[in-house]
């Protein structure tokens, strides 16, 4: 299965910690990117610049019993103060998720903010993917969008479209003061994830057969995971706005929405729908 995370607000530390469950469970594990992401930190063990490499660590593994991770890519050195890797070769791609039972793909940037609405470019979906993962941090909740968003023109755009927002874009693309400063609530993250990723999934054919969640991590306190259920549930009728007036969706299946804090080691893996 390739299952492929985008967003923003702790895609990276969803990977690791499904992966540490699916290790757990006998299977083998690669991550990867399609765009960049951090260098693996030592105990999670060599960067696999080659499928080759992948193989050497998979092969401990035993299938049902002992699962192995293996990270891939090629280091991308460093920028803003943060070592990267890139992504394989297209040939080395595909021989890496025939040589695992999960491939976990990081396939958006967001310069570790908390939130982020895409541009067209984006997210870089690898072809064949069964699952995408949406990801947002509620600790965006009530803070400035020029603060907390990746992309933040896109970001206003998207919420003056939707009415959420007054201030209004200048001529040259940029934010107004009003826009900058506007508070983030959970109504605005909701549209933005549902306006910004998975309208796009939801209608089209391309995506049928996909499994499409949405993952509110930072859930570190109980207000928190009520804001998350709130925003849970506005993701639940902006999708039935959509789908309703279809026989049956065109493209891929929202699935529901995981409310998670790896800061205290929670996840739940069943989505809140």
């Amino acid at each position: 299965m390739v299952i492929a995370f985008s967003g923003a607000g702790g895609k990276t530390s969803a990977i690791y910690a499904y992966a540490g469950k699916l290790v757990s469970e006998g299977k083998r594990v690669i991550i990867t990117t399609t765009t960049h992401m951090q260098y693996p930190e030592a105990a999670r063990g060599p960067l696999c610049t080659t499928a080759d490499e992948a193989a050497a660590v998979l092969s401990s593994s035993i299938p049902g019993k002992q699962g192995m991770q293996a990270v891939c890519g090629r280091d991308a050195g460093t920028r803003g103060g943060i070592h990267r890797i890139t992504g394989l070769p297209a040939g080395d791609f595909e021989t890496c998720r025939r040589l695992c039972d999960d491939m976990l793909v990081e396939a958006d940037g967001a310069a570790m903010l908390p939130l982020k609405a895409p541009d067209k470019t984006e997210p870089v979906i690898p072809r064949g993917t069964d699952a995408v993962v949406i990801c947002a941090g509620l600790d965006s909740v009530g803070r400035k969008l020029n603060d907390v968003c990746f992309r933040q023109e896109i970001t206003a755009e998207l919420l003056y479209r939707d009415g959420l927002l007054t201030g209004k874009i200048t001529a040259d693309g940029n934010l107004t003061a009003e826009a900058a400063s506007h508070l983030i609530s959970v109504t605005d993250i909701a549209h933005i994830l549902y306006r910004g990723y998975m309208e796009l999934f939801i209608s089209n054919a391309c995506c049928r057969g996909t499994a499409l969640y949405v993952l509110l991590n930072k859930a570190d306190t109980p207000d928190f995971e009520r804001k998350g259920v709130k925003i849970a549930e506005i993701i639940a009728e902006l999708v039935k706005e959509t789908t309703g007036s279809l026989c049956r969706p065109a493209g891929a299946s929202f699935c529901g929405t995981f409310i998670t804090s790896f800061y205290k080691e929670i996840c739940r893996y069943e989505p809140y729908i």
